[in-house]
């Protein structure tokens, strides 16, 4: 009998900590959302705007999948979403508008594309342990999307943008120490 009881309270305790981390996802998601058109406005690069708007139309998909199952268990927001929303307004504070700030909204996207496949991956595996199938299945596209991202993400970044990037540094360097007179 105590064996039953050990496996059921592992049960609960691993579906606790899945309705945890899925809340979390959903609220990075959600939040990732909010500051999308913020996020397009700031890219002067038209590839990166091209990758942005279809980054949030699957990223819309995504958390309107998520919130159906279960509607009410979503609502907090999390400790990390909290932290990509301040290294956001830190960005935009240190950057100006042009090819570094897109460089940085790149490495900012990755970082949080990164968490977000790390979490589906998780999410995926304790599916898989709860024996939620389609939960699971869910939870691994989500992450393959994800990585489908990054890697566009990656290919425009070293393709044009951190080209643009390393140039407009190099205008300023030279601006601020070029001295005519010499």
């Amino acid at each position: 009998m105590k064996i039953k009881r050990k496996k059921s309270r592992t049960h609960q305790n691993m579906q606790q900590l899945f309705d945890a981390l899925a809340s979390q996802e959903l609220s990075e998601m959600n939040m990732l959302l909010l500051v999308m058109a913020d996020i397009k406005e700031e890219a002067s690069s038209r590839s990166l705007t091209f990758l942005l708007d279809s980054l949030s139309r699957i990223r819309s998909r995504r958390v309107e999948h998520l919130k159906q199952p279960s509607a009410g268990s979503f609502q907090r927001e999390n400790f990390s979403s909290v932290g990509f929303q301040r290294e956001w307004f830190a960005l935009l504070e240190r950057t100006s508008k042009g090819p570094v700030r897109d460089a940085a909204i790149i490495a900012w996207l990755q970082k949080m594309l990164h968490s977000h496949m790390t979490s589906c991956r998780m999410l995926s595996i304790l599916a898989k342990a709860l024996e939620k199938t389609e939960e699971k299945e869910l939870f691994e596209s989500f992450a393959n999307q994800a990585s489908d991202a990054d890697s566009q993400l990656s290919d425009a970044a070293g393709n044009t943008i951190n080209f643009d990037a390393a140039l407009d540094e190099n205008r300023n360097l030279v601006r601020e120490h070029y001295n005519p007179n010499l």
